[in-house]
């Protein structure tokens, strides 16, 4: 039956209900006529065999950025080292997340009273595309998680910061579910997209495959063991903006600091700071180097070669082909049943202003509870010219969603898993999983975009065995059952874009 013959409206539980009904009848009278015992098995469960291959990530150069304790207290409006930052990034625009600290986490905050030196010297590094988290201790894993929790609810209703930073975290497998339990509160905030976790040295690799963080500090000590300091094998099995390094005490140099940068992209790292500032506060001043530090930093991301003077750490050259771009990125696909969206399922249009576009495709992973992100290091695709684009993002099994004003620049990174103002739609808010969710139900591969009756035919028509197809496994959990139906009726008639 094709779409559009019928027309009327049905509810959710109405649909559900009648689907239902209509499925078991149909499996009882193909029972009553096929004397095979193998159709018992198939009732309401059919076997689809595709492939759900294991997580692996992979390793390529990413846009590096800096992860600044900005331990300064904003005296002053503006205060004259919060307005360097925001003078500097405004040019330059780098990724910067930065670290906020009213006193020693949030302190005592009320939403009709916050610290208005903070508020105002915030709105400053906001306004020039600073990202700003809030610090919160966690004493290696000895304070109540309510505690925690108590914290981030205060940074939540008393500043306007896009995630937390974590300090002091015990980075043994040990504490996984403690820190698990804290990433997925920070997460379930509709304003907080980022979790920064503070171990400042080597971590268990269980904490990299389960939902604990974003960006893990994995170096934080004296500039003098930076060059004996060995990161774990398995980071390079994954993306460097996932791993930061704080080094501080450095000599005050501008091409010292510039070796520190180079050897921490070198060892898979794609967040630092290096500053000259020492203990016992190396956090409290900006390094007379600031501006060079940042300068150094998007000289490397705009791909031009770099040529470090020999000094006893590691160096590297980086150059990145001149027309490979790379976007990262965050979707909402409520109730699917596997934790790995292969790369054949999901197809991804890049159009220009001007109509000129590329079709691609990319694998996505689970992040959390409807969260999927982009596999590895993102998608990689050549453009063309820097510009405007328009994004389109369809399942073979769900209706498409569009993100409008997603600023590209030809050979660069954008990380749209996180917060940044050149993602436009693409940036993760509490909308992936309401109003711009891939919405499952949809049996027309790539083409139709609606859940309507024709899809319900599809599946009534897998059970009876007159076709196979695995696009009515609607949430790919490699069954055909009452979950794929299920979806169907809570979607039906809904519409993508």
């Amino acid at each position: 039956m094709k779409p559009g013959k019928i027309r009327f409206s049905i509810n959710y539980l109405s649909v559900t209900y009648f689907a239902y009904v209509v499925i078991v009848i149909i499996n009882i009278i193909s029972l009553i006529y096929t004397n095979s015992p193998s159709n018992k098995s198939q009732l309401l469960t059919k076997k689809v065999n595709h492939s759900n291959p294991a997580i692996l990530g992979q390793t390529s150069f990413s846009q590096l950025g800096i992860l600044l304790p900005l331990y300064i207290y904003p005296a002053g409006n503006p205060n004259p080292d919060w307005q360097k930052i925001a003078d500097t990034q405004k040019i330059q625009n780098i990724p910067v997340v930065a670290i906020v600290n009213p006193h020693s986490g949030p302190g005592v905050c009320s939403t009709s009273n916050p610290d208005s030196n903070y508020k105002n010297n915030m709105q400053v590094l906001r306004n020039a595309g600073v990202t700003m988290v809030g610090y919160v201790a966690t004493g290696y894993g000895s304070k109540l998680s309510n505690n925690v929790k108590n914290e981030i609810d205060q940074y939540a209703n008393c500043f306007d910061v896009k995630g937390i930073f974590f300090d002091e975290v015990n980075g043994n497998a040990s504490f996984l579910n403690y820190y698990k339990e804290l990433y997925n509160y920070v997460k379930s905030k509709s304003n907080f997209d980022l979790v920064v976790i503070n171990p400042g040295q080597n971590i268990d690799e269980v904490f990299l495959k389960e939902n604990t963080f974003d960006i893990a500090v994995i170096y934080e000590d004296y500039a003098n063991n930076w060059s004996s300091y060995n990161p774990p094998s398995f980071i390079s099995n994954y993306p460097n903006n996932h791993f930061a390094a704080l080094i501080h005490s450095t000599a005050n140099d501008v091409q010292t600091m510039k070796t520190y940068i180079d050897s921490a992209l070198n060892r898979n790292i794609g967040y630092v700071y290096i500053t000259n500032d020492s203990l016992p506060n190396p956090w409290d001043s900006l390094p007379p180097y600031w501006q060079n530090e940042i300068e150094y930093i998007k000289i490397i991301n705009n791909g031009i070669t770099t040529t470090p003077t020999p000094t006893p750490v590691p160096t590297v050259t980086v150059t990145p082909g001149p027309q490979t771009t790379t976007l990262s990125f965050k979707v909402g696909i409520p109730r699917m049943g596997t934790s790995e969206v292969p790369q054949d399922r999901v197809k991804v249009d890049i159009v220009s202003s001007q109509g000129e576009g590329i079709n691609t495709s990319v694998a996505l992973v689970r992040e959390g509870d409807g969260i999927y992100r982009t596999k590895g290091s993102g998608l990689s695709f050549n453009l063309g010219s820097s510009g405007t684009y328009r994004v389109y993002v369809k399942l073979t099994t769900s209706i498409g969603r569009v993100y409008n004003n997603v600023s590209l620049v030809s050979g660069s990174v954008l990380d749209c898993t996180i917060e940044n103002t050149s993602c436009g739609d693409m940036k993760p808010s509490s909308s992936l999983l309401s109003v711009r969710a891939l919405l499952l139900g949809d049996t027309d591969n790539y083409s139709y975009n609606w859940i309507n009756i024709a899809d319900f035919d599809k599946l009534v028509e897998e059970f009876l065995g007159r076709v196979s197809t695995k696009y009515t496994d609607f949430n790919l959990d490699g069954s055909v059952d009452v979950l794929d139906l299920e979806v169907l009726g809570l979607n039906f008639n809904k519409r993508g874009d």
